[in-house]
This record gives C-alpha cells, sequence and structure tokens, in this order.
C-alpha cells in the first residue's frame, strides 16, 4: 500500500466535523454534511502548508447534554500539545454552548473557525469568537424554547405535532390549504384567505420549509436535492438556493413546467 511520508517541518492539523441530527448509520463519515466538512478542512490545510493528522467526527446536538466524546478527545489533543492546531467548518460546529466551552480554549489552544475566518491564536479575534459563541448558543436557546413552547400549545388545543406550524390553527380544507387561519391567544380570532394567496405561503409553506432546509444542514456552497416539487418542494429549492447552496436539484415524477423551472 502507497503511503504519503510527510515533510518533517510540515506542521500538523486535527479536524473536528460535526452533525446535529442523530442519523444513524455504522460511520457518520458516510454523512454528506460531514464529508463537506472534511474537504472544506483538507483544503484549508493544503492551502495552508498543514499536514491532516486526525479526523474527529460527532453525531449529536452541541446544545444539549449529550456527551460529546470526539469533540472531548479533540480539544484534550490540542490542550495538551498533541497538535498545534483544531480546525472546524463553522463555529455552531463546534460548540452551541457559548462561552463557556470556547473561553477555555482562549489563550491555551489554536483553534480555526473557517467560515467566519476565526483565529483564536489572533488577539482581535478573541472577542468575536466569544460573541459568535454566544450568538449561536442564544439561537438555540430560542429554538427550544419555542419548540417547546409550540408543543404545549398544540398538546393544549388537542392537536398533533403535524398539524399547522407555529400556533396555527386551521378551518376548512381545500386543495390543501385552509380557508382560514387562527392564532391561539391573539385579540382576533380568524383571518379568510383564499387557498392560493401568498398570505398562506407565509403562514405554511415559508416555515415549514425553512425548518427543513435547516435540518438538512446544506454548507454554503454545497448540494442538495429535494425529492418531490409540490408547494413544499418547490418552497425547499428556493430557499435552499437564498441560504446559499451552490447547487440545487429538484426531484419530481411529474413534470412541471420543464427543466430549469427550479
Amino acid at each position: 500500500m502507497h503511503r504519503t511520508v510527510p515533510m518533517p517541518d510540515m506542521e500538523e492539523v486535527d479536524l473536528y466535523l460535526r452533525k446535529s441530527k442523530r442519523i444513524r448509520t455504522e460511520d457518520p463519515r458516510d454523512l454528506l454534511s460531514v464529508q463537506t466538512q472534511e474537504e472544506l478542512g483538507r483544503a484549508w490545510a493544503a492551502k495552508n502548508g498543514k499536514r491532516v493528522r486526525e479526523v474527529w467526527v460527532d453525531n449529536l446536538s452541541a446544545w444539549s447534554d449529550v456527551k460529546l466524546p470526539e469533540f472531548d478527545k479533540a480539544v484534550a489533543a490540542v490542550l495538551a500539545g498533541d497538535v498545534p492546531i483544531l480546525w472546524c467548518a463553522f463555529l455552531d460546529r463546534f460548540t452551541r454552548k457559548g462561552a463557556d466551552e470556547i473561553v477555555p480554549i482562549l489563550g491555551k489552544a489554536r483553534v480555526i473557525f473557517d467560515y467566519e475566518g476565526l483565529d483564536s491564536s489572533i488577539e482581535r479575534d478573541r472577542r468575536w469568537i466569544i460573541d459568535r459563541a454566544e450568538q449561536a448558543r442564544e439561537f438555540s436557546q430560542r429554538l427550544s424554547f419555542n419548540l417547546s413552547a409550540t408543543k404545549a400549545t398544540q398538546r393544549n388545543a388537542g392537536s398533533g405535532s403535524a398539524g399547522c406550524p407555529t400556533a396555527l390553527s386551521s378551518t376548512e380544507r381545500t386543495r390543501g390549504s385552509s380557508r382560514t387561519a387562527r392564532t391561539h391567544g391573539a385579540t382576533w380570532s380568524t383571518s379568510s384567505s383564499p387557498p392560493d394567496d401568498p398570505y398562506v405561503l407565509l403562514s405554511d409553506v415559508l416555515p415549514t420549509t425553512w425548518q427543513a432546509v435547516e435540518y438538512a444542514e446544506v454548507p454554503r456552497g454545497g448540494s442538495v436535492a429535494v425529492l418531490g416539487l409540490g408547494p413544499i418542494g418547490d418552497m425547499c429549492t428556493r430557499i435552499a438556493a437564498h441560504r446559499g447552496a451552490g447547487t440545487v436539484i429538484g426531484v419530481d415524477l411529474v413534470r412541471r413546467g420543464g427543466p430549469g423551472r427550479c
């Protein structure tokens, strides 16, 4: 087996990769978003004359209290001086717990947050790293609260999680869309709207598709395939492109307007 012998003076770097939502596969390295992160990391190493020593991968949430075994090993290695640099594609892939996990590495280890262009060894970047880490924590905290509050509202209203999004209830349905929408706890009761009115897209399709793209974790410049190009799938292609996907592929068994529609 051919093995490349590194130059003795080539500095080493470890890569830390993470995907939030747990997907059960034999190897998390088979996940597309993880492979994309690794490609970005190896490209950074090649550009900066570094050699990749170790690749650490977690397929777990960085917000919950679940232990991240690969994260702990990666941080321990750079703090112990086993490797001089730890690279991460995005700061929120590194942590969503805010300054509590960021401050201990500042001044003690060099961590690169590639997308943000931040380097913990650069003095002026320290404040930005803490600020971005706190932003990621606040976003996760707000999302967790919103989900819990919405589920509580649904339970109180006797509806399940498959109902209308974000505290909305629907009444008479026509062609898949409600004629009216009711907001729980509001000062007004219902708002009438034709089934194909843009208001329906804003209150139903948009938040549904936005969250779908969020869960997919498509990296900026990456590729994504959307299976099914009805109203939800069509909007998913638009949201993915809006959020920076490089290639968006729409797949459907029914021709809906010819090639290039999305």
